[in-house]
């Protein structure tokens, strides 16, 4: 018979061994958006701190705090392959963490094995992939216990660093103080405490609307990408994915086991956090495809909140516990479908376009680059500047993007080069402006054609196709 130690202790061997290998697994596969962090990360690693364009502010980092933490390995080295490490190194760390905090709640391991591997679902690629998502598994769990056991330095740390990791996190930090607040009988000296906490975050999005004319570039321009494909019933948009990945398979397992007793505080601070998450981004800031990432703090939540009703129960009859073990391998098996669709997609170079680097570089010197993928920007010289046709980066394009004037957008920002690529056929702001249908002329290179002010000149074609990537296929060279 194998103690409950032992098993614990295999557990965590087990879980471990797990996210190494997945990890091992996708090593040398990358995804266009988290590696615009390896730009921020390198020019921090070079003391321009938050610069996409080195002496140019930037707030296109969605967690400037991930950012940061990632620019460590490129103090040592600028290949990304390093950064692959770290971000494996901190996703396994993270999820550990979790993990462990799963079980100094509850006693139930079959319960706490399952619970780990939904949420994995949610996290575990998306920290391999280099985004900011393994953070959360920290600072969730311990804002939640703070809030349980009224751990002050606990709290007001985790509530400040939250909305540093996701600027929507600031839902849990402002609900998770409501409740802490309630619980310390509306003390003045510890709302003074939670806005000293949330000083960096509201002194960053300060800065960024003072420079760039939003809050935070990458979170505005990006809902705005989010939001454009989401399905429409009588002009009301709303998004029919996050609605669905909140009530199905491996989602509705959190949501049904959070039907117990209602622990007061926590309870209440869960399910506010579900409500706004649920109405945001399925009504308010609709998300058209694969909203996982963006929900993630919510199961983590909900995890939480399952392991602290069942705390109280010592064991479970051998048939529920065969259940959590079955819903365990199902969700395993669907991380590793999840895995085998990443594995040997796009490696650093084609990510990064190290191509189009190599053409850029021969510009002239100084030339200002309009582009929709601005991941190239890792490769391309410092002496070139990237002006983001989305706005992911800079915002400079946001006041255009419900007009779908980009001409007015290009001629006041007169960039040297367009790099373009099939965005235009499936934006729909871009599909609306003038820039659609000279991406589909035939022009013959050196060709120029005019529109209102400005010549647009066809120098380079590529006929290369990376599917989804949407590399880029052509570049005109502007004059005004």
């Amino acid at each position: 018979m194998i103690s409950s130690k032992l098993k614990i202790q295999l557990s965590y061997a087990l879980v471990s061994l797990f996210m190494l290998a997945v990890g091992i697994i996708l090593i040398n596969d990358y995804l266009g958006d988290p590696s615009i962090y390896y730009i921020y990360s390198k020019n921090i690693s070079e003391g321009y701190f938050l610069n996409f364009n080195k002496g140019e502010f930037s707030s296109g980092a969605t967690s400037p705090l991930w950012a940061t933490l990632l620019s460590i390995p490129f103090l040592f080295s600028s290949n990304v392959i390093y950064a692959k490490v770290f971000s494996l190194f901190i996703t396994l760390v993270a999820h550990l963490f979790f993990f462990h905090r799963l079980n100094k709640h509850s006693k139930l391991l079959s319960l706490n094995i399952s619970l780990f591997y939904v949420v994995s679902y949610y996290t575990l690629i998306n920290g391999l992939m280099s985004y900011e998502t393994s953070l959360l598994l920290i600072f969730i769990p311990l804002l939640v216990d703070s809030i349980s056991k009224q751990n002050n330095v606990i709290f007001y740390l985790s509530a400040g660093v939250l909305p540093l990791i996701r600027p929507d996190a600031m839902v849990l930090s402002l609900l998770g103080f409501a409740i802490y607040w309630s619980i310390n009988k509306y003390s003045i000296k510890n709302l003074a405490y939670f806005a000293i906490s949330l000083l960096p975050f509201i002194l960053y999005i300060s800065y960024s609307y003072i420079f760039t004319g939003t809050y935070s570039s990458s979170s505005y321009c990006r809902s705005f990408a989010l939001a454009e494909n989401a399905s429409t019933l009588l002009s009301f948009k709303f998004s029919l994915s996050t609605i669905i990945s909140f009530i199905s398979f491996p989602a509705a397992i959190l949501l049904l086991l959070n039907f117990r007793k209602p622990i007061r505080n926590i309870d209440t601070f869960t399910l506010l956090c579900f409500i706004i998450y649920l109405i945001v981004f399925s009504f308010i800031k609709p998300i058209a495809n694969h909203p996982e990432r963006y929900l993630a703090p919510v199961f983590i939540l909900l995890s939480m909140n399952i392991v602290l009703k069942y705390s109280d129960i010592g064991q479970l009859k051998g048939k529920v516990n065969l259940i959590f073990y079955t819903i365990a391998t199902l969700v395993l098996i669907m991380i590793a479908v999840k895995v085998n669709k990443y594995h040997n997609s796009y490696n650093s170079k084609q990510v990064l376009e190290y191509d189009l680097a190599q053409v850029v570089n021969n510009f002239e010197v100084d030339s200002k680059i309009l582009t929709y993928e601005v991941q190239s920007r890792y490769f391309i010289d410092d002496r070139h500047k990237i002006i983001s046709l989305d706005g992911i980066i800079d915002g400079k394009v946001a006041p255009y993007l419900e007009s779908s004037k980009m001409i007015d957008f290009v001629y006041e920002y007169k960039p040297d080069y367009w790099v373009a690529n099939d965005a235009v056929e499936y934006r729909k702001y871009l599909k609306k402006s003038e820039l659609y249908e000279l991406y589909n002329l035939e022009l013959e290179l050196g060709e120029t054609i005019k529109l209102e002010n400005i010549h647009f000149k066809l120098v380079y074609k590529n006929d290369e196709d990376l599917g989804k990537l949407a590399n880029w296929k052509k570049i005109y060279k502007l004059t005004y």
